[in-house]
């Protein structure tokens, strides 16, 4: 006979947290806060003041031409000297043994950007651009500094651009000569957050670029050259330890970029450029999910979130059935997705997905009754109630992942929770919290203990009933059925 182990089941996070907020208040660990005390201090020594300083002086520069344009020289000089002072920095400091802060590597290449770009001729600022960038893409390509030093770099060369360089011409020929070379050795050395910062880089230039002129043929060709590479940078380097919302955001730059590359035509009108927007990411979204075997349940919500926005977004009138139906069906879709792939991030976004519908409802009729307002209400309120009632799915990869480190995260939590700790002290804050503390203990009594607390248990009825009289006959009618929208676990 084998014994069976008794499985402890995991406290939920609500509670831990609360659980943690409370001991911060009532007692403080000493060696906790001088821990994060001397953390603190490094982080802030290492990173806080650099970045600050860095953004300080590119963004006062940025500043400073927009209301001296004409004086380039003296912003030239500071760029210059900037970069020289760090470099000199770290020529002199390259024997000790702790290494650089990321945010060194990114400071140099960057002050150079900005010096070189605020020469007068645009020729000769373009050329001494691709330098510097070539020259930096060089170093990371050879692992002599991390990609972590990219990012700065890449977001920073659009802004400077716009700023800086007034000839559009110069600057979408600096784009296409920099961000297409640099994707492309960063995609062969698999960089993912390099190859990311360069496609939010791309995002950042269509909208730059898009809102000065649109109909350009080296904009459009540009534009769709970064689709391409977002493309492959999708199909080169996979992500399998992203958490669902760093995926789905990842996986909208691309959306995002496309969307930008179909607006620089300039010709079209909005519902076209909607619909064909819309139809060419849920295509290209099905081709990845059949390529990569469902692999990332994320390629279903951005299309579902994509065919929700062209639904509700269109300017020509749409029947009530079609729009609510659609978006009835769209949802349906995505629970019978989440059941079948076990993604709880599929059943929980449809539940926003089914609130523009629920608000077209509310708003429909003339002072009647519609049969077609009672079953559309009907259906959207049987479907929220279906999504609430689900069966539990396995719990997704939390949250940070792909956006922050663990360490890191265990000590901004218990920062956190010390300046939270500190503020309970005042009898406002201190009252409140007992109040929603109070409230939690009480839902997880009637939970019990062997069930997890989650969203749906503070399902939150939401009553639209309202009344409507008509001229003619003056009567009351009640246009609106109470819908009962619960948020799913």
């Amino acid at each position: 006979m084998t014994a069976t182990a008794t499985v402890k089941p995991e406290p939920d996070r609500l509670e831990q947290l609360l659980a943690d907020l409370e001991g911060k208040y009532h007692k403080p660990d000493p060696n906790n806060i001088a821990l994060s005390a001397q953390r603190f201090e490094n982080i802030l020594n290492s990173i806080i003041v650099p970045f600050v300083g860095l953004n300080a002086v590119l963004i006062s520069g940025v500043v400073l031409h927009k209301h001296y344009p004409n004086h380039r020289l003296p912003l030239f000089l500071c760029n210059l000297a900037a970069a020289i002072i760090v470099a000199a920095w770290m020529y002199f400091r390259r024997s000790q043994p702790q290494p650089f802060p990321i945010l060194f590597f990114s400071a140099v290449p960057t002050f150079l950007l900005a010096a070189f770009l605020t020469m007068p001729s645009p020729k000769v600022a373009m050329l001494l651009a691709l330098v510097v960038s070539y020259g930096f893409g060089a170093l990371v390509y050879s692992l002599r500094i991390p990609q972590g030093a990219v990012p700065i770099y890449v977001i920073y060369l659009p802004a400077l651009l716009s700023n800086l360089q007034p000839d559009q011409d110069y600057r979408i020929a600096t784009e296409l000569l920099t961000l297409i070379p640099l994707g492309i050795l960063f995609i062969l050395r698999r960089f993912r957050m390099a190859t990311s910062a360069v496609v939010l880089s791309a995002v950042i230039i269509a909208s730059y670029e898009n809102s000065e002129s649109r109909g350009l043929t080296a904009l459009i060709i540009l534009l769709f050259l970064l689709v391409v590479l977002g493309i492959w940078y999708e199909i080169r380097i996979p992500k399998e330890d992203y958490s669902p919302l760093r995926a789905i955001l990842d996986q909208g730059l691309l959306v995002m970029l496309l969307y930008a590359a179909f607006y620089s035509f300039g010709s079209w009108s909005h519902d076209t450029l909607t619909w064909t927007w819309a139809a060419a990411v849920t295509a290209y979204e099905a081709i990845q999910s059949w390529r990569e075997k469902l692999t990332y349940p994320t390629r279903i919500a951005v299309a579902a979130i994509v065919l929700t926005i062209a639904l509700w977004s269109t300017e020509k009138p749409l029947p009530a059935f079609l729009s609510i139906g659609s978006s009835l069906l769209i949802a349906a879709l995505m629970n019978l997705a989440s059941l079948r792939l076990l993604s709880s991030l599929l059943s929980n976004l449809s539940v926003p997905l089914l609130l523009p519908g629920a608000w077209k409802i509310y708003k429909l009729g003339d002072g009647s009754l519609s049969a077609s307002v009672i079953v559309l209400g009907f259906l959207t309120t049987t479907a929220g109630l279906l999504i609430a009632r689900r069966p539990p799915l396995p719990a997704p990869r939390p949250w940070w992942h792909g956006f922050i480190r663990k360490n890191h995260l265990d000590w901004s939590k218990n920062l956190i929770l010390i300046v939270c700790g500190t503020i309970l002290k005042f009898p406002l804050a201190a009252f409140a919290f007992n109040i929603f503390r109070s409230c939690f203990l009480w839902l997880r009594y009637f939970k019990g203990k062997s069930g997890q607390f989650g969203l749906s248990d503070i399902s939150t009825p939401w009553p639209i009933l309202t009344v409507r009289s008509s001229g003619a006959a003056n009567c009351n009618y009640w246009r609106r059925h109470a819908m009962l929208l619960s948020i799913p676990n």
